[in-house]
């Protein structure tokens, strides 16, 4: 995996180079939230910013996005749902037995979340956003958990290739006596 250049959000700069007072008073208001609500935030801001799959959102659409998220602040609207859950130590999309091991998976082979969605049939779009949205926000933290997994499940498959070494050879004696010489 290549060098990732850490996005600096938010921008300090503008596309334009020049920063409405708008944008500079959402940018305050953010700079002024507890890092918590910041996540969210930035969560809330990618939902209102969807737009195509490889489309990247201009200054007008991002302040208009933050605009939206802070008058739901304001209003003391909740902002998001819970995408994901975390359920006997396992990352699920939220009500459902998808693991979220799935979608990043898919994510990472750089599949859209529209691809995705049509992989599970017991996902919404939405739910595959959120997903992605929550891998995004959590990336370190999520990215050690799936080399976890990665490690334990290498170390199952060789204890039980071991515990079944005899059972193995069986079988492929029996495969390789039923092939048709050719």
């Amino acid at each position: 995996m290549g060098h990732r250049r850490r996005l600096d959000w938010p921008p300090r700069r503008c596309h334009s180079g020049i920063m409405t007072e708008k944008a500079r008073r959402l940018l305050e208001d953010f700079d002024s939230l507890p890092e918590s609500e910041r996540r969210q935030v930035l969560v809330d801001l990618g939902h209102h910013t969807a737009l195509g799959e490889h489309d990247i959102p201009g200054d007008a659409d991002l302040v208009a996005a933050a605009d939206e998220v802070f008058l739901e602040l304001d209003q003391g609207r909740p902002m998001a749902k819970d995408y994901v859950e975390r359920v006997e130590g396992v990352f699920r999309v939220a009500g459902t037995r998808v693991s979220l091991d799935s979608i990043i998976c898919r994510f990472r082979e750089g599949l859209s979340a529209e691809s995705i969605a049509e992989s599970f049939p017991a996902l919404t779009l939405e739910q595959v956003y959120g997903g992605i949205a929550f891998y995004l926000a959590n990336q370190q933290t999520l990215d050690e958990y799936l080399r976890e997994g990665e490690k334990l499940a290498r170390e199952l498959q060789s204890e039980s290739r071991r515990q079944n070494a005899d059972l193995i050879a069986r079988l492929q004696r029996a495969r390789h006596e039923s092939q048709i010489p050719g």
